[in-house]
């Protein structure tokens, strides 16, 4: 039997026998031994024994090679998105596996626990003012932690205060990535969740009540920007160090009923005036 091959104008390739009993069939309906294969067919041949090769996709719920699951487009209580198993210190959040943060370490007091929960630290305003002399920065640390130990709040409180030579950001000592919510004392009203979200121009709640609970609308001590940073040094000289009683003497205060940049960067005050602090947990 010889054989004649051609191509149509569509791209479909052909292949017949002579002999008498060709004709060309198409879905096995003639008698005869012609076949026809297409430019699709021709292509997907010598590749995976003959078929056509499908992606490995994870995302598309199906457990392929090097996947340890699928959990199709979102996280599961099961399964990461990403499609490992969910495990605590793997640096990916799975929310679903009961995961509210992940470091990628075993450490607390980073603001990520070693069992993945969020770490939370106070934050209040104090509940008594003061004229620009707050002892130097050491005083008003010493302030508030006598506030906080008074109304019987756990752990090592600062001042939110800056002054020339640092800002308030860094004296708390912080790592940037820190991820800790930052909430009243009523653990439930949450200010900020990580440092960089305290640094971002808003609050998510102002920092309006103070170590017992009491609502505290009035202006305070910050000598502090919104992001964190030091007020430009010739707008004043932060009550000279925070120690001034001076009149002719200013320094920078936010208001406690604020949640927008004015919450720490509000209007220069008289050092002669008084005012509160912002204690903020650090330990």
């Amino acid at each position: 039997m010889s054989e004649t091959e051609g191509t149509t104008s569509t791209g479909v390739s052909w292949t017949t026998g002579t002999d008498s009993d060709t004709s060309s069939s198409v879905g096995g309906g003639g008698s005869g031994s012609g076949t026809w294969l297409t430019e699709a067919d021709s292509d997907a041949s010598g590749s995976g024994g003959g078929g056509v090769g499908e992606l490995d996709t994870c995302g598309d719920g199906i457990i392929d090679d090097g996947e340890e699951c699928d959990p199709g487009a979102e996280d599961s209580i099961n399964c990461d998105a990403n499609c490992s198993i969910p495990s605590c210190g793997d640096t990916y959040t799975n929310e679903a596996a009961g995961e509210e943060c992940d470091d990628g370490n075993f450490d607390d007091g980073d603001g990520c626990a070693s069992d993945c929960t969020r770490e939370s630290r106070v934050v209040f305003v104090s509940s008594v003012a003061h004229q620009g002399d707050l002892g130097g920065l050491d005083g008003a640390d010493a302030t508030c932690q006598a506030l906080a130990e008074a109304a019987d709040l756990a752990g090592v409180y600062m001042a939110w205060l800056s002054y020339a030579e640092g800002t308030a950001s860094e004296r708390l000592q912080l790592p940037a990535d820190f991820a800790a919510t930052f909430t009243l004392i009523d653990g439930e009203n949450v200010v900020a969740t990580g440092l960089e979200d305290l640094l971002d121009g808003t609050l998510d709640h102002p920092i309006n009540r103070d170590e017992f609970g009491a609502e505290v609308n009035a202006s305070v001590w910050t000598g502090t920007d919104e992001s964190g940073e030091s007020q430009d040094p010739e707008f004043g000289v932060f009550c000279e160090a925070w120690t001034s009683t001076n009149s002719r003497a200013t320094a920078l205060v936010g208001v406690s009923s604020k949640s927008t940049a004015a919450w720490t960067n509000h209007s220069l005050s008289k050092c002669s005036d008084a005012a509160h602090l912002y204690c903020v947990q650090v330990e």
